[in-house]
């Protein structure tokens, strides 16, 4: 019902449900491509990544790497990515979930003033879309600096939608907002209770702010580090990178050697990705992956894109081997393997 109806996120979710159940994986892989195809990569690359890490041994797997990979590739091209989904809308007209992908994207390319127009009058078909408008919505407010307008979307979820399942998404947003307004306490409290009293599996991103929060907030650390990292994550999800890169440069100039240099390393990273700067995306990843931290949670992310970027096959291989001794858990560890199999030809 749910991929007749374009509602790709609310399919994944059963398919997950379906797949622990019954230990099928077929479901994930039909999700993930529906999704692709109709330009929701988020959730494409969601169903995929599900696919790839609890599934090893399904038929599947192996078809969705290829898939996994395309996407992964699209979504590091915003740009292209808006592109094919302005086509999709001129052929088969403003659907709901067209136009809330588009929203999607728009605020990914620094577009925010033009997603809550784009929504505001749209009555999506299923509970789903509703929940995902009004977060679209509330991070098109905060991007456009208002906040208190934020909240309010976020409210909305919980006042029209008491019973959803994205209830859980709409608290883990309103931290998402405290944390990004400097109230760290706030943000904490309310993503340990949404931790502990909600089955439903908290967003990787949820899981990431959880313990970036506690690895930077100890007792013996100051604050004032962790809320420049919070003004520069903002900054670079407004796409403001190059006010992101100023914060950073006085993280490192002036809190060299608090806990929040590694987020740092990763931001830097992924900003010189972002604009194709591949010299200085190596030498923050290779700090990432050398990091003396071994509590870091950036270390399998540093060494999978350092593979990816590596200019000879021999260092491919090294960073995947690293990778599969140093973070045997990983996420990337499938892909990994996949990786030297075909090295190894």
């Amino acid at each position: 019902f749910y991929l007749l109806a374009e509602d790709y996120a609310e399919a994944l979710r059963y398919a997950r449900a379906y797949g622990r159940q019954s230990g099928q994986c077929e479901p994930l892989y039909e999700v993930g491509l529906a999704a692709e195809i109709a330009g929701a990569l988020e959730t494409a690359r969601e169903a995929y990544q599900e696919l790839i890490r609890a599934y090893a041994s399904c038929p599947a797997s192996e078809k969705a790497i290829p898939h996994y990979l395309t996407v992964e590739s699209l979504l590091e091209r915003p740009q292209k990515a808006l592109a094919r989904i302005d086509s999709l809308i001129q052929r088969q007209g403003p659907r709901p979930a067209l136009l809330i992908e588009k929203a999607r994207w728009l605020l990914r390319t620094g577009q925010a003033s033009a997603v809550i127009p784009l929504l505001d009058s749209l009555q999506p078909p299923t509970t789903g879309l509703l929940a995902q408008k009004y977060f679209l919505m509330a991070d098109a407010a905060l991007y456009a600096g208002d906040p208190i307008q934020s909240r309010l979307y976020l409210l909305e979820v919980e006042s029209r939608l008491p019973e959803s399942t994205y209830l859980s998404m709409a608290y883990f947003k309103l931290a998402e907002l405290a944390f990004f307004q400097g109230e760290f306490e706030l943000a904490k409290t309310r993503l340990r209770l949404l931790k502990n009293n909600t089955q439903d599996e908290l967003s990787n991103d949820a899981i990431e702010l959880y313990w970036l929060i506690l690895d930077n907030l100890k007792p013996d650390t100051l604050t004032a580090p962790l809320a420049l990292l919070a003004r520069a994550l903002l900054w670079e999800r407004q796409g403001n990178l190059s006010s992101a890169l100023s914060l950073c440069d006085t993280l490192e100039r002036e809190w060299k050697g608090h806990p929040v240099s590694d987020d740092v390393f990763w931001l830097r990273a992924r900003i010189a990705l972002a604009r194709g700067d591949t010299m200085t995306a190596r030498r923050y990843l290779q700090l990432l992956a050398d990091y003396p931290d071994t509590e870091s949670l950036y270390r399998d992310d540093a060494l999978y894109h350092l593979a990816r970027l590596a200019r000879s096959e021999t260092e491919a291989a090294r960073y995947y081997e690293r990778l599969l001794r140093e973070v045997p858990n990983s996420l990337y560890a499938r892909i990994a393997r996949e990786a030297l199999s075909t090295l190894a030809r």
